[in-house]
């Protein structure tokens, strides 16, 4: 069954209780979030840690970013579907960030993409997204994992 959750994501329940990626878990269709999931430590890799190693690649450091390691670490905390889910995040944050350094160092980083072992997977359409998308297909490939999501954006 389709499952609205209060995060806004709309989930494949199988089974009740259901925890969704957010960490809410619900003992029916109708009932308000009994909990939330307790936190969990930071895994050392994930989704965060490749797209740190994509932009190393090309020259930014992520430790003067202002930001970034947090954003690394999020990222491998909600793993591969909590970064599909906060995906638009992600890019904003990649935006501001980019604007902050300059047209130099955007200048730099288109040049450097074609050296790069990731230059054929950046849409010049959406090159932040495209970016967050390859950091999650790596992670996701790393892991083994290639299942779709079972929770969507509505």
């Amino acid at each position: 069954m389709k499952f609205a959750c209060h995060c806004g994501l709309r989930c494949t329940v199988e089974l009740w209780p259901f925890t969704c990626v957010c960490g809410r878990v619900y003992r029916d269709a109708d009932s308000e979030p009994l909990q939330q999931e307790p936190a969990v430590d930071t895994p050392a890799d994930g989704p965060g840690t490749e797209l740190k190693a994509m932009l190393a690649e090309i020259g930014a450091n992520a430790a003067g970013c202002g930001g970034c390691e947090s954003l690394a670490a999020d990222m491998n905390r909600w793993g591969l579907e909590g970064c599909r889910r906060h995906r638009q995040a992600i890019i904003a944050h990649l935006q501001r960030k980019a604007a902050k350094l300059g047209l130099l160092e955007l200048a730099k980083v288109s040049v450097s993409l074609p050296g790069s072992s990731w230059a054929g997977a950046i849409s010049i359409l959406d090159p932040w997204g495209s970016l967050v998308d390859e950091a999650i297909r790596r992670a996701d490939e790393k892991a083994g994992k290639s299942a779709p999501p079972s929770c969507l954006p509505q």
